[in-house]
């Protein structure tokens, strides 16, 4: 009876926000326009963002590199000062976050700008909306995300979004977007696993992802209780730390990581692979807009991913990776497969790494990451 409950919980569970949370939702600033034009010519580019994150790794990096004749320079709002490069004929890329001295320096220098675009990966007012979300996470999104946007507004020429579902959701409250989807690097080249006797699962997801959590807990509790051989990591910190230490699971099968910051969990994925990436996505509002930069992840562990089925991971799949509905029988059954099927595991990983080529085919196809 408890595992029937547990199903239907995380397996329908797609309801818009109701009561104050549909409210907060709905009144939240959200980018708008493009209100402004720019004349100038474009003869660099500037990226305003928080350095190190993923966002600027799996959407900008490869697409700055890729622009010919235009350097570009990255000013990132944890040195807490204004840009210092020369504003005329600048382009502004927006990544997510801005603090005050950056938006100060736009406002200043926008006659002399070349255009102001923001980009977003997230449906950012429904972060904040949701539960399970840390409220020092909702605070921190909420200062440097949505309270500038009532200035930033004014100045952009464009609004950049990374996937058409995003697309969809801003535009409903009158912004102008343009699509950007994940560019991954043109080559990843994973480490082997050293120990094959030991089968490693991996789960990396932080605790936003609360409902994810909860679907595979007792589907790791199942197969791990069958197979001694097979290691579950996953990355958590306190409350989540602890919910997993409360699980059915001996503790040498049982590897919780901290959550790492972005340089040092990139790290972490180079110094130790996986054999098999969990990839779940449950139908819950906070999850409307992703995007499939979990592909890129997986890259980098050389695993074998078994994906959630859904239009977002269905986008550049390959007929040798697993798309699982989310039903924990099934979930339950292809980790078991790939367990026990050493060839299965190599196909999907090897189809896995060729989905970037597709994935990056795909972001050029998109358009440059400027507006000329």
């Amino acid at each position: 009876m408890g595992r029937a409950t547990h199903e239907d919980a995380v397996s329908h569970q797609f309801e818009e926000f109701t009561g104050w949370r549909k409210w907060l939702f709905n009144v939240l600033p959200r980018p708008k326009g493009p209100l402004h034009q720019y004349s100038q010519p474009v003869k660099r580019v500037l990226v305003i963002t928080r350095l190190p994150n993923p966002t600027f790794d799996y959407y900008l990096a490869e697409r700055l590199e890729a622009l010919e004749g235009i350097p570009f320079h990255v000013h990132s709002i944890t040195d807490k000062t204004a840009p210092t490069v020369e504003a005329k004929s600048t382009y502004v890329i927006v990544c997510r976050y801005i603090d005050g001295a950056s938006l100060s320096w736009l406002e200043k220098n926008s006659a002399q700008l070349a255009g102001v675009s923001l980009f977003l990966d997230d449906d950012i007012p429904a972060v904040v909306s949701a539960p399970n979300v840390k409220l020092t996470f909702k605070l921190y999104v909420w200062k440097l995300g949505l309270y500038p946007l009532k200035r930033l507004n004014k100045l952009l020429s464009e609004v950049l979004v990374s996937t058409q579902e995003l697309a969809s959701i801003y535009q409903r409250f009158g912004a102008t977007v343009r699509v950007l989807p994940p560019m991954p690097k043109a080559e990843f080249k994973p480490p082997a696993n050293p120990n094959d006797k030991t089968v490693k699962i991996a789960f990396h997801a932080t605790g936003v992802h609360h409902i994810e959590h909860e679907f595979l807990k007792p589907i790791i509790e199942d197969v791990l209780a069958e197979f001694e051989n097979v290691q579950f990591e996953l990355f958590a910190n306190n409350d989540m730390a602890k919910y997993w230490r409360k699980a059915n699971i001996k503790p040498q099968q049982l590897l919780i990581e901290p959550i790492l910051k972005w340089p040092d969990y990139l790290n972490h994925v180079e110094q130790n692979p996986a054999d098999i990436a969990l990839v779940p996505m449950m139908r819950q509002f906070i999850n409307a807009g992703r995007s499939d930069t979990k592909r890129i992840d997986v890259a980098r562990m050389g695993a074998a991913p078994i994906f959630s089925k859904n239009s977002i991971y269905s986008r550049c799949a390959k007929p040798e990776e697993f798309h699982i509905e989310n039903n924990p029988a099934l979930w339950a059954k292809s980790i078991r497969a790939l367990i026990t099927d050493v060839e299965k595991r190599r196909s999907a990983a090897v189809a896995a790494q060729a989905s970037l080529q597709t994935m990056r085919s795909r972001a050029f196809e998109s358009g440059s990451i400027i507006k000329y």
